[in-house]
């Protein structure tokens, strides 16, 4: 081929034809150009489909990491849910000392912290491909964004954690030697000492404080990534509803239950029921109209969801006082006015509107 063009480029000069050669310079360095020009773009195409294959592989990971995530929080969940019952005994004067006999964990109540193991590392990498993302993906740039805000917990699980169980370590071995030893004698008064001592019970109240705020942090965590879970598993595999219920209750999730809208619902008094971090899906074809209820039918909050929307569902009153109070929560969804869904939280819980 070059020397084709050799050839051509002799015969001209030979001929000194001057226009005829300059013509073909010009096509020659045209030609040249195009040819850069197609190189450059096959080059972009291929780093493009190179960019998003990497991206698929960093989703696939997120989501991998996603349901580790959860499996976790969901363990952290259950172990404050059993502090919480312990605590709300306690203090309500419901333990005898034939339970601290039964159950150890009201012995080391004080000492029961849990502290958190999840990994933002791939969505960190995700962030930083921001700008090469598929458009298609902006729901989950959005959501990946929430997780790092809603990740408050992971200061919290760190040095005020370790130095809180430090003051309940000093706390208790301020108490006399017999605190400390095993024979039946020590063991017998450490136990009426849990029973009867009202710094003990105030101390307790400190801790269920301390250790409810951070359930409650948790679980907005947890709500946060079943949202990013959620997304992802709608855009990239077309999960329909029955399929993240699938999911989401494989891994320890529960689905709310459905209620008649004059039905009312009573819980027992003392069981944890904080649920008020919860995630709402809108998985129908139009708005959702939501109303939150207290257990007790009071007004909480309005919230309107449009369809294929994602909300985390938070009631910001709490506070030491609200010991003897259940936590749950119940959502009415309304058109005109009118109720024509109700829903009764459940531990551990989500809603997926259909």
């Amino acid at each position: 081929m070059l020397k084709f063009f050799r050839g051509i480029r002799r015969r001209l000069m030979d001929n000194r034809d001057l226009n005829r050669y300059l013509i073909y310079a010009f096509g020659e360095i045209l030609l040249v150009v195009i040819g850069i020009l197609i190189a450059v773009k096959l080059n972009n195409w291929n780093q493009k489909r190179i960019g998003a294959v990497e991206i698929e592989v960093l989703l696939n990971n997120i989501e991998e990491d996603l349901i580790r995530n959860i499996v976790h929080l969901n363990d952290i969940i259950n172990i404050y849910q059993v502090n919480d019952s312990l605590t709300r005994r306690v203090i309500n004067n419901q333990v005898t000392l034939e339970d601290y006999y039964r159950d150890d964990d009201l012995g080391n109540l004080l000492l029961r912290f849990q502290f958190l193991n999840i990994t933002y590392e791939n969505i960190d990498k995700l962030l930083s491909k921001e700008e090469v993302i598929d458009s298609k993906y902006e729901e989950v740039i959005v959501a990946a964004k929430e997780i790092l805000r809603a990740n408050i917990y992971d200061e919290l699980s760190g040095g005020p954690v370790i130095d809180f169980y430090n003051k309940n370590v000093d706390f208790i071995t301020t108490q006399p030697m017999w605190i400390a030893k095993s024979d039946s004698l020590s063991i017998k008064r450490l136990y009426n000492y849990f029973l009867t001592d009202e710094k003990y019970k105030k101390q307790v109240l400190n801790y269920w404080g301390k250790t409810s705020f951070l359930t409650l942090t948790v679980i907005y965590s947890r709500s946060s990534q079943m949202k990013l879970l959620g997304i992802l598993k709608t855009i990239r595999h077309n999960y329909d509803v029955d399929q993240l219920h699938q999911l989401f209750n494989s891994l320890g999730l529960n689905s709310f239950t459905k209620i008649d809208c004059d039905e009312v619902v009573l819980r027992n008094e003392n069981q944890f029921y904080k649920n008020e971090r919860f995630l709402v899906a809108n998985l129908s074809k139009d708005q959702a109209y939501l109303i939150v209820k207290s257990g007790e039918d009071e007004f909480i909050q309005e919230r309107r969801l449009k369809p294929g929307g994602y909300s985390i569902i938070q009631e910001t009153r709490f506070g030491v006082e609200e010991i003897n109070k259940d936590f749950y929560s119940i959502i009415e969804i309304r058109k005109d006015g009118q109720c024509i869904q109700k829903y009764a939280d459940e531990n551990n819980g989500y809603l997926i509107i259909e």
